[in-house]
């Protein structure tokens, strides 16, 4: 175990608290990165180098319009390593190549056949076709989201619902043979939380709830400036899977009367496909059901904003109106303002680039992420 003074321990403290803000902020010169970081000069003056010398860093010197010195600008270097992100939907996959600024250098999206009897076979061919000659060597890792339960202390899938084939899979290591680098697992929904409060309507956002509502439905949490993410079978934030009606319809999950059972994508649709001229009372109905759920989540973790998303959101602001309302009924406006409800702001790629976002804050998160076994090179 490594104590607080170990020196690699404060060496991996140090680089990461230099990277993640140079990654914030872009360009810097040390003076800026020791006000920064309130790290000394000589901390900040021996990292820095190593960093430049690893190639992690480019120094360029800042032309002063005014008297006074030119300052040596620090940035990271965005040829240096490259990361994978994948939403590994039951319907869709989406899958980014991103450059260590965040930069999306190819992107795409391909439908997901989750009733093949090998899975992971299209999955494989979905990264390979993704990786060029220019950055084949500098994969730092992959990160991917999956909606099932997930052992995130091994990496391994135990059951994926909508993935038949899926059972007991260590997913991770499967990936890390293939590919030799690092691989890292999340919920689905918390890799789409990640690309939210980085690119989203959760910029800046310290308390929020995510709800994506789609052929599952789940959620995510952040309580305090932090991302709640699961630890070893942990299941945290599951708004899915409340109870609604003890008596009500079979869920997937193998219960009776989950919220999932009531506003799946899939059975609002059917209902809306049957009753045609019904479609305000269909949906107001499901806004209802999801603000009961909503409900408990305020109550237990008091946001500050709710960021909804998913097929759900072709509804329209029609729909987001029936949720707020239905929310406005059951509690008072200084427990919860029903304006700051809001529809998504990621796109298709939201998942994927909060999985990239999963691999950064393993490999040089302040602290760590502690959402997955890191399978070492």
């Amino acid at each position: 175990m490594k104590t607080l003074g170990h020196p690699k321990f404060l060496k991996k403290v140090n680089n990461s608290a230099i990277l993640n803000l140079l990654r914030d902020t872009g360009p810097l010169s040390r003076t800026e990165i020791v006000a920064r970081t309130k790290l000394g000069w000589g901390t900040i003056t021996k990292y820095t180098e190593e960093l430049v010398k690893q190639g992690m860093l480019t120094e360029n010197k800042k032309i002063l319009k005014t008297k006074g010195r030119n300052s040596i600008m620090l940035d990271l270097n965005p040829d240096i390593k490259y990361f994978i992100g994948i939403d590994w939907g039951s319907r869709s996959t989406s899958i980014t190549l991103v450059d260590i600024k965040r930069k999306c250098v190819r992107k795409k999206c391909a439908e997901t056949n989750s009733g093949l009897s090998d899975p992971i076979s299209g999955l494989t061919e979905l990264i390979r076709g993704i990786i060029d000659e220019k950055c084949k060597d500098k994969i730092a890792g992959i990160g991917i989201g999956v909606s099932g339960f997930i052992d995130f202390s091994t990496g391994e899938i135990i059951k994926a619902i909508n993935f038949p084939a899926l059972r007991q899979v260590p997913l991770c290591e499967l990936l890390h043979k293939k590919f030799k680098v690092p691989v890292f697992i999340s919920n689905s929904v918390n890799a789409r939380l990640l690309g939210e409060i980085k690119f989203g309507m959760g910029v800046g956002v310290r308390s929020m709830i995510y709800l994506w509502l789609g052929t599952g439905v789940g959620s995510a949490v952040v309580s305090n400036g932090k991302v709640l993410m699961p630890q070893a079978q942990e299941c945290l934030g599951d708004i899915g899977h409340i109870l609604i009606n003890k008596n009500g319809p079979l869920c997937k999950c193998g219960l009776r009367g989950c919220l999932e059972a009531y506003t799946g994508y899939e059975k609002i649709m059917a209902e809306l496909n049957a009753r045609k001229h019904d479609k305000d009372e269909i949906l107001r109905t499901a806004a209802e059901y999801i603000s009961r759920g909503l409900f408990y989540m305020i109550q237990l973790y008091a946001p500050e904003k709710i960021v909804i998303a998913g097929k759900y959101m072709e509804f329209g602001e029609a729909f987001l109106a029936m949720v707020k309302k239905a929310i406005a009924d059951k509690l008072p406006r200084e427990r919860f303002d029903t304006r700051n409800i809001c529809f998504s702001g990621t796109g298709p790629y939201g998942g994927a680039m909060g999985a990239v976002e999963l691999v950064w804050l393993n490999l040089y998160g302040e602290g760590g992420a502690h959402v997955s076994e890191l399978v070492q090179a």
